[in-house]
């Protein structure tokens, strides 16, 4: 297959414009509207019990905003949290419980903490390593609403580009 000239700059302004996307930190997702703020950083020694560390984390703690319009409040019974630290890792996710109500026509504001691997200690790898993240956290609250109906809101955000206090 040949591409011409105009194929190829059309394709390259595309390439040009995905990677200058602005990093969204807000958005809509099953009909309730959500934004993260507030990030503040701090880092820590990575600790694991019987090893001594050379490893580092950077722990993000922000604030998860919620906002309903419908007129039907939610009860949310718990939080799924990814972590996509750098490609070629696995993922984890971790489940956690959580009891927080978004009244119908209000917002819930919900803290959260997430760490990610600055350096990657020696027993963990064979080599103490240095890395250069920007990772993403997806988000799924679940819950019922007040009709009984389960509700689930999906969010994706860089945890690099929440805006400061």
């Amino acid at each position: 297959m040949k591409i011409g000239v105009t194929q190829m700059t059309a394709l390259l302004v595309a390439v040009l414009l995905v990677g200058c996307a602005p990093r969204l930190t807000r958005g809509e997702s099953s009909g309730l509207k959500w934004h993260v703020t507030e990030l503040t950083t701090s880092e820590r020694p990575a600790t694991y019990i019987g090893y001594k560390s050379d490893g580092r984390v950077k722990v993000y703690r922000y604030v998860v905003v919620l906002e309903e319009n419908s007129g039907v409040g939610v009860n949310f019974g718990q939080v799924e949290t990814t972590i996509l630290a750098r490609p070629g890792t696995r993922p984890t996710s971790r489940t956690q419980g959580l009891s927080s109500r978004l009244p119908a026509n209000g917002h819930l504001r919900i803290p959260m903490a997430d760490s990610t691997w600055l350096v990657v200690p020696q027993w963990f790898e064979g080599a103490a390593r240095t890395l250069n993240d920007d990772p993403v956290a997806r988000k799924v609250f679940k819950g019922l609403n007040d009709s009984g109906e389960p509700v689930k809101i999906a969010i994706e955000f860089h945890l690099e580009s929440i805006p400061p206090r």
